[in-house]
């Protein structure tokens, strides 16, 4: 044999050899770490996530969603719907993949408005069934066993979207048309559809809810662009942005798909853990047979689920906390968990160190996305009480936002960025106002907007509405 392969072979042994010794300290340590303390057990948490109300298993998820008798069930109109829905054209405004892209308070062409309306009068048996929808008693349970699991099919989650995407078509197209009372009731129309998801326990459930309702937001902000809307119509707008914002997404479905397809790694057999444990891969198959029939032996495997299970249960409580408090949460969490899995081989986390990196994007992603969705309603509803103070006070805009207090709103919503009222700003050159959100670098340079044809760092650009008249 070469010498210098040789000698890489024995530093390879030497090497396993040594983390052999270091394993083998190790597990006498933990020998007797373990007889001095016990740590809170996998069951432990999870009765008492149940004790508190949290579901932890998909039965206990089913048993969230409440029954709904069939002769009120708002989704049975909407499923009827479903299947009578006719795609868009590529030209239809707002939802056409090849439509003309509109400037804030530009016109709508004649080309447009046909496109739109050969698009509305192609749906109008769905938009019946909607209509029927809206009058149901506000119960409403699509066709769902979420027992299914990671195996569950929503295929209407699609169409909801679609359908709050056509109503925002037939507001803007209102207004366009000078119907003001129309465009207002379809946008109404549009919260009680949408609201028909508002109990449906899960993510992705609720994501297009709130992103239905952030189209809404959108398509208002265009209308108010375009001209007016009655004192009434504001009001009930007002009153729906305002509920919409203040429900919390759920979790919990991400959280128990965790629960079923995590937990079980910890009780494989030490032949079928081979292999799965990152920091082992690597080690010649005696260390690693050793090290995994020890890890177990020992209850560092029990201590593995345990810190597993503390950690769901913590982004799960953390559901229960509203935009910025659940980024902050979330935060320290991951913090916590890079510095008690940063080390090469954390002893009690061998499987934690390998499940929990892949599986904590996901949950950031749902809470930063319901913070900017949150940032659209609570612009919009601000937007519908200084909207009432201009058609009472002659068109003239307030000094300030505490001129609408109590009047108008009870309190001006807060920025969700950083806790401090939303901004306003009269806008210079033209008649109108602004009012933005810091966004999420928590810096109030008074509020950016995406300029037409030029490229900014998004994450530059505010959050902002602009009523430009």
């Amino acid at each position: 044999m070469p010498f210098g392969l040789s000698n890489l072979t024995m530093k390879s042994k030497g090497r396993w050899r040594g983390v052999l010794w270091v394993i083998t300290g190790l597990l006498v340590l933990g020998i007797i770490s373990f007889s001095s303390r016990t740590p809170k057990g996998t069951q432990q948490i999870l009765d008492q996530l149940r004790a508190d109300g949290y579901p932890i298993t998909w039965e206990d998820l089913n048993a969230f969603y409440p029954q709904a008798p069939h002769d009120e069930n708002a989704a049975v109109p909407l499923e009827e719907a479903q299947g009578l829905y006719k795609r868009p054209r590529d030209d239809v405004p707002r939802v056409g993949i090849n439509a003309h892209p509109l400037k804030r308070g530009e016109a709508w062409s004649d080309t447009s408005k046909l496109a739109a309306r050969e698009f509305l009068h192609s749906n109008a048996e769905v938009r019946s069934l909607l209509t029927v929808a809206t009058q149901k008693s506000g119960s409403s349970r699509f066709p769902l066993d979420i027992t299914e699991g990671n195996d569950l099919k929503i295929p209407h989650l699609s169409y909801m979207k679609a359908f709050a995407y056509m109503l925002s078509v037939e507001a803007e197209l209102a207004m366009e048309e000078y119907r003001p009372g129309d465009a207002g009731r379809a946008l109404l129309d549009g919260f009680i559809i949408a609201d028909c998801l508002q109990h449906e326990p899960l993510s992705l459930s609720q994501i297009v809810r709130i992103a239905s309702l952030a189209i809404y937001a959108t398509s208002l902000e265009r209308i108010l662009n375009r001209g007016f809307l009655n004192d009434t119509d504001l009001m009930q707008l007002q009153e729906r942005f305002s509920q919409g914002r203040d429900v919390t997404m759920f979790m919990y479905d991400d959280i128990i798909g965790q629960f079923t397809d995590a937990l079980p790694i910890f009780h494989v057999s030490t032949d079928k853990l081979s292999g799965a444990i990152e920091v082992l891969k690597a080690a010649p198959s005696v260390i690693e047979r050793v090290a995994l029939w020890a890890y177990g032996a020992l209850g560092f495997r029990a201590a593995d689920e345990a810190y597993y299970v503390g950690y769901l249960d913590r982004i799960m409580r953390s559901s229960e906390l509203n935009g910025l408090k659940r980024i902050e949460a979330l935060r320290e969490i991951e913090s916590e968990m890079a510095t008690t899995l940063n080390p090469a081989f954390p002893l009690n986390r061998l499987i934690s160190k390998s499940l929990i990196p892949s599986s904590f994007f996901g949950v950031f992603r749902i809470a930063e996305e319901d913070l900017r969705r949150q940032t659209a309603l609570r612009l919009a509803e601000l937007s519908c009480a200084l909207e009432r103070y201009r058609a009472h006070h002659d068109n003239a805009l307030p000094t300030a936002l505490a001129d609408l207090v109590p009047d108008y709103i009870n309190a001006i919503p807060e920025d969700p960025w950083d806790g401090m009222p939303l901004r306003y700003r009269p806008l210079v050159d033209t008649p109108g106002y602004m009012l933005y959100s810091v966004g999420e670098n928590q810096t109030d340079d008074g509020g950016l907007v995406r300029l037409e044809g030029v490229k900014i760092d998004p994450v530059m650009i505010k959050d902002t509405w602009v009523v430009a008249r």
